[in-house]
């Protein structure tokens, strides 16, 4: 494909195998998105992206900016989807006044949906996100922590009865490490909630490449129910149910990644003047 696209394949500059960072097995070289090369594993089918990002260009892809985007402005498509991941820690058991940790906690959008409920911690990998979330819930303000992607619990967090990652392990570089590091931080009986595009989805099938999550170097690997299953497995962790469902999004976000993976066709102009406008707030519901 061109390169006005932000695609492609050059089979013969990509190593043509990668471990996977899923179960240790062999991936094979399955093409290029955006520059960047992506493995497929022959045995559990994980799609990760190879290398992975150094610390340095993690800290340029997650600054400022990356908080900017239409996704964390506090709209009504936010709160709908705060409210229904809340429920889902009621559904699980989860009583008023437990601890709950929301690892990836951005600018703290989730937190301020159960604060008033649950004893709430967070932390994110960037700086400029956790000073928006402070500024936003003063009350919370010692309990949330600069925390890298690699060591996702600070050193003085207290056991949990709940821990939430929502929409993060597709950025992990070591999915099984993290999720087995907030595991080890539960109360026995505690819940670990996650949250990922479902790359085992119809319209993922359909669009690969030009899937609207396909969005390397941010993320990183692509999980379906059964690669998910085996990251929980390789972690350690009983895999209690999983579900496939939609999410609550504006408009403006579903504009930005529309432009991720058409650049060609809307100009970043349009895109954040789209972002400011009363359209961009319409609340949608997505696949």
């Amino acid at each position: 494909m061109n390169a006005a696209s932000g695609i492609s394949v050059d089979p013969a500059s990509a190593a043509p195998t990668s471990p996977c960072r899923l179960c240790a097995a062999e991936a094979s070289f399955a093409y290029d998105v955006r520059g960047q090369r992506l493995y497929r594993c022959g045995d559990c089918g994980y799609l990760q992206v190879a290398p992975v990002p150094s610390d340095a260009e993690l800290a340029e892809i997650y600054g400022g900016q990356y908080f900017e985007k239409s996704k964390y402005r506090n709209d009504e498509a936010q709160a709908r989807e705060q409210d229904r991941r809340a429920a889902l820690l009621v559904q699980a058991g989860i009583k008023p006044g437990a601890n709950v940790f929301d690892f990836g906690c951005a600018a703290g959008s989730f937190l301020a949906t159960i604060q008033d409920r649950y004893e709430a911690y967070g932390a994110d990998v960037s700086p400029e996100a956790i000073a928006m979330a402070q500024a936003q819930l003063p009350a919370l303000r010692d309990r949330l922590r600069v925390a890298p992607l690699s060591d996702p619990v600070p050193a003085d967090l207290p056991m949990m009865d709940a821990i939430v990652a929502w929409d993060v392990i597709e950025h992990l570089g070591d999915p099984v490490g993290v999720i087995g590091k907030l595991a080890r931080k539960l109360k026995p009986g505690g819940v670990l909630a996650i949250s990922t595009p479902d790359a085992g989805a119809p319209l993922a099938r359909l669009m690969k490449r030009r899937w609207a999550f396909m969005t390397p170097p941010e993320h990183l690997g692509f999980f379906d129910a059964a690669t998910t299953g085996r990251l929980f497995g390789g972690a350690g962790v009983t895999l209690e149910t999983t579900m496939s469902r939609g999410k609550w999004a504006n408009a403006a976000f579903l504009a930005y990644k529309l432009r991720r993976v058409f650049p060609e066709w809307l100009p970043e102009r349009w895109v954040a003047s789209f972002g400011q406008s009363a359209a961009g707030r319409l609340c949608l519901y997505v696949p």
